[in-house]
């Protein structure tokens, strides 16, 4: 029995060893790019084929840590307040790796997240296979829900923005083991004339949902106010106008033929010169 105990020690022990190694390579990975981007490596060009080149290397190293299989349970994780699915690692306040837990029905998944002054991003993990199903675009490293509309797709939310203030949602699909983007909305969409983003143009579908609150607008409101709802049991999305007097507007649709019918939102309040109330 000791002898079983002895070499069930040294393969957790080997785990934990393999997974520091992992760490220490992505911290390494970042200190180098932190130092190329400054102009500081003599021996590397700073042109766009290297620029492109490490930043795609950073990720490879984060997706080799990712997907250790004891990645969630690496002991340099810490604990973060009012927040019992979020847990992170400040890697000497050079960089920080977040993972959190989401659940959508009856999968679990992981989503791990890094970030610095140069670069972030996310990488969502499916927890009973190990494999990662869908990488991020180095525009946030944060989700704030994931919501399962059938066996096969779910409804997915970013945060990000300035101080990941503004949301985007979109649909995804699985396809051989990973999500798929699908244009999963319908209806007004910005960003569609060139000389007006905030115009707002109908388009009969597209692959996301964007809210765009600003930081400054959130402060005079209820906490968590941009976050979006959604209501597992009538598949039911949902976000809120922001009115005068701290009041909100509910807006929501159903998902129904694979399609949330759902305008993008610009707030229209005003957050300059005003006195943020106590919440």
């Amino acid at each position: 029995m000791k002898y079983l105990t002895l070499l069930i020690g040294l393969f957790i022990g080997g785990l934990a060893v393999a997974q520091d190694s992992e760490y220490t390579r992505f911290a390494d990975e970042v200190k180098f790019y932190n130092l190329y981007v400054r102009g500081k490596i003599d021996t590397v060009k700073l042109d766009a084929a290297s620029h492109e080149k490490y930043r795609a290397r950073l990720d490879d190293v984060f997706r080799a840590f990712v997907l250790h299989p004891e990645s969630q349970r690496f002991t340099r994780f810490v604990q973060a307040r009012n927040q019992p699915s979020l847990r992170f690692i400040n890697g000497n306040n050079m960089f920080e790796i977040e993972i959190d837990s989401l659940h959508s029905g009856d999968r679990f998944w992981l989503v791990y997240g890094y970030s610095f002054s140069e670069k972030k991003n996310y990488m969502v993990k499916d927890a009973s296979t190990n494999q990662i199903v869908y990488e991020g675009n180095s525009m946030t490293n944060d989700l704030q829900l994931i919501g399962q509309l059938d066996s096969l797709q779910y409804v997915v939310v970013e945060e990000n923005g300035d101080v990941h203030a503004a949301r985007e949602a979109f649909v995804v699909k699985m396809e051989n083991g990973e999500w798929k983007r699908v244009k999963g909305f319908e209806g007004k969409a910005l960003g569609q004339n060139p000389e007006d983003f905030s115009a707002l143009v109908n388009v009969k579908r597209r692959e996301r949902l964007q809210l765009e609150y600003r930081f400054d607008q959130l402060m005079l409101y209820p906490l968590n106010v941009n976050d979006l709802l959604f209501d597992h049991k009538t598949k039911t999305l949902s976000y809120r106008e922001l009115l005068d007097n701290r009041q909100t507007k509910l807006v929501s649709a159903q998902w129904k033929n694979n399609v949330f019918i759902l305008d993008d939102y610009v707030p229209g309040v005003s957050g300059d010169g005003v006195a943020v109330p106590d919440r």
